[in-house]
């Protein structure tokens, strides 16, 4: 996000705070933050404040930042759920902070500054979940960043967030997660390993991310998730009776539709679709 933001001349100054001081020195070497600081300190004077931290560390700076956010700032985050965040940003922050729940649908399994991208957001959606509370004028504004960063903005209940990204992300990264667990306790593990082609690498890419930044990611929406899960475990029930029956026909309905539902994902590349 600061690599974004100061590559566009977006901010006037970007203050980095990280508990990783190689992460702001790198930021800093590169221009992506002007300085670096530590709470509460840094908030002085702030204009904006972009929490982009693990669930459970956003939950808890809320609380520390809430004395000392100066009335007036619009404060932000970038999630990966959004109810617990809305919800304690609602009951902590004073009337005067104007807080915006954000999460942008964009990133990789790789962590830390040398893995960032200026252009990470390009035509990515950008969830912004506010309230009937939320000022509208705050939500214009982050509107206004994220179409400058590249996104696109797209207005969502916290509710609605966490029920999509429980089915388009959550589902996806336990899924991959199942998939390398049932390959490591393969007889002849290491020898499959060896053999992981495309095709594996490409539907596991995503277990490779931070386990501590998923495990908190997995426990705050674990409502939504678990019906998804269960949807998961009777459909491959499902598909397990058919190779037992030997239902070929069956089968290959699945696999068709399927591959028609995929083939009409948007790349929003050049507004085309995926070929």
């Amino acid at each position: 996000m600061a690599r974004a933001i100061s590559k566009r001349s977006l901010a006037s100054h970007i203050t980095g705070i990280d508990v990783d001081h190689r992460n702001l020195k790198e930021a800093l070497d590169e221009g992506a933050i002007h300085s670096c600081g530590e709470m509460p300190g840094a908030l002085e004077g702030a204009d904006m404040l972009i929490l982009a931290t693990p669930v459970d560390t956003t939950l808890d700076l809320i609380n520390k930042i809430s004395p000392h956010l100066r009335p007036g700032i619009i404060v932000t985050d970038v999630a990966s759920t959004k109810e617990k965040i809305v919800s304690r940003a609602s009951t902590v922050l004073p009337d005067n902070v104007l807080f915006v729940g954000g999460h942008p649908m964009a990133g990789s399994e790789k962590s830390g500054f040398r893995n960032s991208m200026p252009y990470l957001f390009n035509a990515a959606y950008y969830f912004i979940t506010p309230t009937k509370h939320t000022s509208r004028d705050a939500i214009e504004k982050i509107k206004s960043l994220v179409k400058a960063i590249g996104a696109v903005p797209l207005e969502i209940t916290p509710g609605e967030h966490d029920q999509v990204v429980a089915t388009l992300s959550h589902l996806p990264y336990l899924t991959a997660t199942a998939l390398v667990n049932i390959l490591r306790d393969r007889p002849g593990f290491p020898d499959f390993l060896q053999l992981a082609a495309g095709g594996f690498k490409d539907t596991t890419r995503i277990a490779s991310s931070n386990p501590i930044m998923w495990q908190q990611i997995l426990h705050s929406n674990s409502e939504k998730i678990v019906p998804i899960l269960d949807n998961l475990i009777d459909l491959l029930q499902h598909y397990k009776i058919m190779l037992e029956m030997g239902d070929k026909n069956v089968l290959l309905g699945e696999l068709k539709k399927a591959r028609e539902v995929r083939d009409h994902i948007t790349c929003r590349i050049k507004d085309e679709y995926c070929q």
